[in-house]
């Protein structure tokens, strides 16, 4: 059955059934300073459903899950992956704080004369089991030099540069 109301419309008698939405784990992520981080990810590893990013605000509330305890991550680029373990279902108030990564600094030169490569991308993974896609970012110097925010004991550095082979 359909019920259709218009505007200043209203209906008593009517029964409305609402299935059961399952819990979810809500919080805030931000900086070191208080700032929130918008669109800062957070996820329940090896759960697809466990996958959000936050609000401008920061908040963010990753739904419909069930009863249980969970291990969650928040990350966003250029700061370093934070982990909470052990976190039940229903919480609220599950705050992260990131810290920026270091930034890594280099130079690309050319094998065989170790001239500098002025026009490159360099690609930043984050760690062997990141389920995140690359943050690349091209780059024209005519040093060949380069600054990338990226966690020098977990992340993977790429290059690529037109006529070179990786």
């Amino acid at each position: 059955m359909t019920l259709t109301l218009g505007p200043g419309q209203s209906q008593s008698g009517v029964r409305l059934v609402v299935g059961p939405m399952g819990l979810s784990i809500q919080g805030k992520v931000t900086d070191e300073d208080g700032r929130p981080i918008g669109l800062a990810s957070v996820r329940i590893p090896d759960n697809p459903q466990g996958f959000t990013q936050c609000f401008d605000t920061g908040e963010y509330m990753i739904a419909n899950l069930e009863s249980g305890v969970y291990d969650l991550q928040a990350s966003w680029m250029g700061y370093a992956l934070v982990v909470r373990k052990g976190v039940p279902a229903g919480s609220r108030n599950i705050d992260f704080v990131l810290s920026p990564l270091p930034n890594i600094k280099g130079k690309v030169v050319n094998a065989r004369d170790s001239e500098p490569i002025t026009e490159f991308e360099v690609c930043v993974a984050r760690g062997k089991r990141s389920h995140e896609s690359p943050t690349c970012k091209r780059i024209v110097d005519p040093n060949g030099e380069f600054a990338m925010s990226a966690d020098p004991d977990k992340d993977i550095l790429t290059f690529r540069a037109e006529g070179y082979l990786l």
